[in-house]
């Protein structure tokens, strides 16, 4: 008789396998291909880097990096992962608008120029409290399409005075793996906050 198939694996999943950079192989390597540890019983931690990880341990955790390896609280292991120092954007896209329509648009949205998750969210919520909670998938598709098309420039026009400072807006919008955002590039590159400030004055 067939092998029993074997129960599926409980408990989180372990981090990918990695191999130590050194100075040799450093340059054929592609930055985004270099990660660094989070910590955990089941990573390993670059050798010129682990007493930074023992301080930020102490400093921000007030806990030994060994405590990582002891057995953990109500039998829930803390493996670890790794996180990449680098992440490369697609479908990059970017288009200018004028101060007046940045404007406009930032006083009809709350400040937001792209509507968010939360936005996109709330129109389907909407849109299946209208038709009786249908849970049709393309009924569930129209407001997120609809969300998508507010960051057309279709823009609406406010009757608020246009503040002397105002200037225009650059949108930017791309696809990023989880936890990775656009908006921490931005405030590195430009070492500002990329908010809007003025969109609820007069």
């Amino acid at each position: 008789p067939p092998s029993p198939t074997p129960p599926p694996r409980r408990g989180p999943k372990p981090p990918a396998s990695v191999r130590a950079l050194t100075e040799a192989s450093a340059s054929g390597a592609d930055l985004a291909d270099v990660v660094l540890p989070l910590p955990g019983s089941a990573v390993l931690y670059p050798e010129g880097l682990l007493e930074v990880y023992q301080e930020a341990s102490l400093r921000l955790l007030g806990l030994p990096l060994s405590v990582f390896q002891e057995p953990p609280p109500l039998g829930m292991p803390l493996v670890g992962d790794y996180r990449r120092m680098v992440v490369r954007p697609t479908n990059l896209q970017w288009r200018a608008i004028a101060p007046a329509d940045a404007y406009s648009l930032a006083c009809a949205q709350q400040g937001r120029l792209l509507p968010t998750d939360v936005d996109r969210l709330g129109a389907v919520a909407a849109a299946d409290g209208e038709d009786g909670g249908g849970s049709s998938t393309s009924r569930r598709a129209e407001p997120l399409q609809a969300a998508a098309a507010a960051a057309a420039p279709i823009l609406p026009r406010t009757t608020r005075r246009l503040p002397a400072q105002a200037t225009g807006s650059i949108v930017l919008t791309c696809e990023l793996p989880p936890s990775a955002y656009l908006t921490v590039a931005m405030r590195e590159v430009t070492r500002r906050d990329g908010g809007w400030s003025g969109f609820g004055k007069s």
